[in-house]
């Protein structure tokens, strides 16, 4: 029920997104490891993720190029949604996915295990993959709170996967 939901969401904003003007900053090619940060006028995430445990221990940083802050209401719908997806062919460390979804915003607002947020490090070698927590699905454990008013959110997540790998991640929403 909630799946349906999220997808039309990121859909629509992708959709609106691609329909945009074109700008050298559009081009979502590079990491955070390995590009430079966008201006903080261009950019509409800024994020910072300690991982603990797992192939890619360590702190990332990062104003991802291309990434979205999605309010659901903008779609009918209650929540918030952020997304980013690096073009893989180009982006070969750092974060190459973040992925978040609550459903509730009062639920968010309140701290909530109704959440799903997996992000990916970029990594050709069999060590790259995901550090996702779905407590929602029984897949990790954690909780997310959203602060803020749109457009400009603050989401903190805390938890930890279900390989016993810990997240802590801050996302904020710029525009």
């Amino acid at each position: 029920m909630t799946l349906p939901i999220r997808s039309f969401a990121l859909v629509l904003a992708f959709t609106l997104l691609a329909c945009g003007k074109a700008d050298a900053n559009d081009d979502a090619t590079s990491s955070s490891a390995d590009a430079p940060a966008a201006s903080s006028s261009d950019a509409g995430l800024r994020v910072h993720i300690v991982l603990t445990g797992g192939p890619h221990a360590g702190s990332y940083d990062a104003t991802p190029p291309g990434a979205a802050c999605i309010d659901y209401a903008a779609a009918g719908a209650d929540g918030l949604g952020i997304a980013y997806f690096a073009d893989p062919t180009k982006v070969k460390t750092g974060i190459g996915q973040i992925d978040f979804g609550v459903n509730k915003m009062s639920e968010g607002r309140a701290g909530t295990k109704n959440f799903g947020f997996t992000v990916t490090l970029a990594d050709a070698s069999p060590a790259g993959g995901d550090y996702a927590l779905h407590p929602d699905r029984g897949q990790g454990t954690g909780t997310a709170t959203v602060a803020g008013s749109g457009p400009r959110y603050t989401v903190k997540v805390s938890g930890k996967t279900a390989e016993g790998y810990g997240v802590d991640a801050t996302l904020d929403c710029l525009k």
